[in-house]
């Protein structure tokens, strides 16, 4: 777990620098989602926007009390066939009990 001033550091610098992300969600032992831009990022309050591309955007996460953890792909729990395509991984645990994984993608 990292703390969530990290959290939202990582995610204020990916949406500098229009990172496109993998907004994934586990289902069963997959991980599924779209590619995302994050558009905007906020500690006040805590939340972020993800662009979906094709004018269409995600209502804004609630990521008050989220819980952040990162991994790379070394320590990812995650198949070879995820971890070959991307190689830095933040988790986020919504107080609802949603989960995500936003992944950067391997240059």
């Amino acid at each position: 777990m990292i703390s969530s001033a990290e959290g939202f550091r990582i995610l204020g610098n990916w949406k500098t620098q229009k990172t496109p992300l993998w907004l994934a969600i586990r289902n069963l032992d997959e991980l599924e989602g779209p590619v995302v831009r994050i558009v905007d990022v906020s500690t006040e309050p805590a939340g972020a926007v993800f662009d979906l591309g094709g004018g269409g955007e995600l209502e804004p996460l609630d990521l008050n009390e989220a819980v952040f953890d990162k991994a790379d792909s070394d320590a990812a729990p995650f198949p070879n066939t995820v971890t070959k395509h991307f190689g830095f991984f933040l988790q986020l645990s919504l107080a609802d009990g949603r989960q995500f994984v936003l992944a950067q993608r391997v240059q």
